[in-house]
């Protein structure tokens, strides 16, 4: 069922001109695909990471986050800065249980700004044909 999914909504994305609407879309199925409650499309400029798309099914189901308009750096402090800093994936079950002697740490401000409890993070370093980076599930 999700190989027929993934070759449907590669057939969908190919007529889409909308980039906005585009990312909306591959971020929603992405989340779908993984179960997660909540995700991100983040953009690299330079040395960081910049939230372009989020989504949050528990703070604003089916809309696009308000909670979007910072930056993340990319090195090993933060998780979403060490996987674009490594280029490798981080799948993480607890990242409030982090093991020790771990460069990065879970940046705990959105949790404690948006009253959320993030449990689970997979964060996943995807490039395109411009070398954009894009993308992380929580």
């Amino acid at each position: 069922q999700k190989t027929e999914l993934s070759q449907k909504l590669s057939d969908e994305v190919a007529q889409i001109k909308d980039l906005d609407l585009l990312l909306g879309i591959v971020l929603a199925e992405a989340r779908w695909f993984v179960n997660a409650d909540a995700g991100s499309i983040l953009f690299r400029s330079d040395n960081e990471l910049n939230f372009s798309h989020a989504q949050n099914e528990t703070l604003q189901p089916g809309k696009k986050l308000i909670y979007n308009t910072f930056t993340v750096p990319i090195d090993n402090m933060t998780i979403t800065g060490c996987v674009a800093s490594t280029n490798k994936a981080l799948n993480i079950l607890d990242v409030y249980n982090l093991s020790d002697g771990l460069t990065y740490k879970f940046g705990q401000w959105f949790d404690e700004v948006a009253d959320y409890q993030t449990q689970s993070m997979l964060t996943v370093p995807l490039t395109t044909r411009l070398g954009m980076w894009l993308a992380y599930c929580k």
